[in-house]
């Protein structure tokens, strides 16, 4: 647990942060005219309480983190300039204070480069390492991140003064003695002086008002105040220029809007945007413009953040909770995977180990990302998660499933991109199926058999006897399914199933054998969709390429091996069973993520030099930038790993 202090002009922020999360958090008066020694031990008074409210005490913290204005030299803990704040800063010793007061470690740095940090490691500056923060708060801060390292430049101010770069040269004076900086033309300190001398300003609804800051001036502009609405446009002018100027001069990936004005931030960012593609150099088509996803406390993070190693760990194999659903056919053959199933009156039906759907998403359990969805990932970084072309808005290609079948799940039929064109609301869903474990009898219905035409199916869709007109096998550990879509088919009682599919919710029941629910109702069916799904489908069948050279086999001993066997390679995905004793070196390269699952022991994935533990039964993802991982199994295991090229 860190203890974190944000020294702002007008409020100075304190928390507790534990594993990137804000546990406890308060706000005080700040007293930029105070002594700062007295000033903080009034603040560490306040952490002290926070302490005792979470059953713990400050002592037992890992360290102090400290955020101050002025420029900060972070290796001696230093603040070397200030600008009528804290103004004794300079010659206040920090880390011998802390250790006299707190007895804590302490690392300070300057309150702009802070809130990047924390955006860098917890929030919208995340998979980046180009960016740049700007804080629109009582002064204007900045900070940038070049690939991947924090800029501070030879005298600690690099990329930390952009609130005084020159917008209107000749204009109104700054509190650092030029005329025309960004904070004297749009900052807080400056807003209500420049509100005040406007010339609407005596017909304006703002005259009322005892104190006049950004909430304000938004407020009254959106109700028609033209002295607010003037203000505003001059305020978001200055800004988009000089957000022009930063681009220009560091080439950011993603720019990141920061300070409580972004608790608003639509229509701020829209007008960024539009300014930047008119005056930039290539109009704005490389660089992102976000809101900081923690705008409040994006200080407070950020002093979490001085403990954090130098760059963000961003493609690591990420681990998932699952997301249970219950099913009238479900069964108990899932907690042979060592798992704790919900306890619902209907059984369990399904796993969805990886899902990015509407209604619902996996969410990370490991990890700098522990807590964020799949899509809060991809939306963050489409091509550095899913790979390369992905688009943020579109959803994570594929849906793995563990498939728990106590009884026949129903005799049903997905649309093809073909037959969804005759069908409202379709969504095309190719599959293939695993088998990882079934009872003696189980059997597993795929396609119907040769001879049989559509009217003769239709005629015995109602009838329990329709099983006969399916092809059916005995299911067996490690048999593998394709299920093209547009095949008919159903999972029989007794399997316990991996399934990879498209990333699709879409299937048309044709016999549900009779059964009804708990209230006696059946189950709807969809007889006439599945026809259509019949007669409207793809006719072309063509070759897709399949390799898995990226794979690089190292025994370990003599009895050691490793073996792949295709399972299934279509235009959707690829997925290859692993017989493996030893180590697997393999690679992540850009053009797809690989999920993996360990099918019977659990395995070791080793990644930049940390060790992952892939328990038997579990999934986990392994980003499209990770690059190179490792396999380790010690005995003999299977794996199954999937991917989209």
């Amino acid at each position: 647990m860190i203890a974190t202090i944000d020294l702002g002009g007008t409020q100075t922020k304190y928390g507790l942060a534990k594993n990137g999360k804000l546990i406890a958090s308060g706000v005080c008066k700040a007293a930029p005219t105070q002594p700062i020694e007295t000033h903080l031990n009034s603040v560490v008074n306040y952490l002290e309480d926070l302490c005792r409210a979470k059953g713990t005490t400050l002592s037992k913290c890992d360290g102090l983190g400290i955020l101050s204005t002025g420029l900060v030299n972070n290796q001696d803990m230093r603040v070397l300039t200030t600008n009528c704040k804290y103004d004794d800063s300079t010659n206040f010793d920090f880390k011998a204070w802390a250790k006299a007061r707190t007895g804590l470690e302490l690392k300070l740095e300057n309150d702009a480069r802070g809130a990047l940090l924390g955006e860098w490691h917890f929030g919208s500056g995340q998979t980046k390492q180009n960016l740049l923060m700007i804080t629109i708060g009582t002064g204007i801060g900045t900070a940038v991140i070049s690939e991947g390292q924090l800029l501070t430049g030879a005298n600690f101010a690099g990329g930390n003064l952009g609130g005084h770069i020159l917008v209107n040269s000749g204009g109104r004076q700054c509190t650092c003695g030029a005329h025309g900086c960004l904070e004297a033309e749009a900052s807080g300190w400056a807003l209500n002086e420049i509100i005040h001398q406007h010339e609407l300003f005596h017909y304006s609804s703002l005259k009322d008002l005892a104190g006049i800051g950004f909430k304000e001036m938004l407020q009254h502009a959106e109700a028609g105040d033209k002295c607010a609405i003037d203000v505003k446009g001059h305020f978001f002018k200055m800004w988009g220029e000089a957000l022009v100027s930063y681009i220009h001069l560091f080439d950011p990936e993603r720019i990141i809007i920061g300070g409580a004005i972004m608790n608003s931030p639509d229509e701020m960012l829209e007008s960024f945007r539009n300014t930047i593609a008119r005056l930039e150099w290539r109009g704005g088509k490389n660089v992102e413009i976000v809101a900081a996803q923690n705008p409040t406390n994006a200080g407070l993070y950020g002093a979490a953040a001085l403990f954090e190693s130098e760059q963000p760990e961003n493609y690591y194999p990420l681990f998932f909770e699952p997301v249970y659903k219950p099913a009238i056919w479900g069964g108990e053959l899932m907690k042979t995977l060592d798992r704790v199933l919900p306890e619902t009156e209907t059984p369990t039906g399904e796993s969805w180990e990886i899902v990015d759907r509407p209604d619902e998403q996996s969410a990370v359990v490991n990890g700098a990302f522990q807590g964020k969805t799949l899509r809060e990932l991809i939306k963050l970084d489409p091509q550095g998660i899913v790979g390369k072309g992905h688009n943020p808005e579109e959803p994570f290609p594929l849906l793995l499933k563990i498939i728990d079948a106590q009884k026949d799940l129903s005799l049903q039929i997905h649309p093809d991109e073909e037959s969804c064109k005759h069908l409202e609301g379709a969504e095309p869903k190719t599959e293939m199926w695993y088998v990882l474990d079934h009872a003696e009898d189980a059997k597993i219905m795929a396609g119907i058999q040769d001879g049989i035409t559509e009217e003769m199916f239709r005629s015995k869709v109602n009838d329990p006897n329709v099983r006969e007109l399916m092809k059916t096998y005995d299911s067996s550990k490690g048999q593998a399914f394709f299920i093209k879509a547009t095949t008919m088919h159903a999972i029989g009682s007794g399997n316990l199933i991996y399934e990879i599919q498209q990333n699709s919710n879409t299937t048309y029941r044709v016999s549900d054998w009779g059964r009804v629910d708990k209230d006696g109702n059946p189950r709807q069916l969809h007889v006439e969709e599945a026809m259509t799904c019949m007669k409207h489908k793809n006719q072309v069948n063509k070759p897709v390429p399949y390799s898995v050279s990226d794979c690089k086999y190292i025994p370990q001993s003599e009895e050691s091996f490793f073996q792949v066997r295709q399972l299934a390679s279509c235009d959707f995905f690829k997925v290859e069973e692993f017989g493996l004793m030893g180590q697997l070196e393999a690679c992540a390269d850009e053009n797809s993520f690989h999920t993996l699952y360990a099918v019977n022991s659990d395995l070791n994935i080793e990644h930049k030099g940390r060790s992952y533990t892939l328990k038997r039964g579990q999934t986990c993802l392994i980003p499209a930038k990770a690059g190179e991982y490792h396999i380790k199994a010690d005995s003999n295991s299977k794996i199954i790993r999937s991917r989209i090229a």
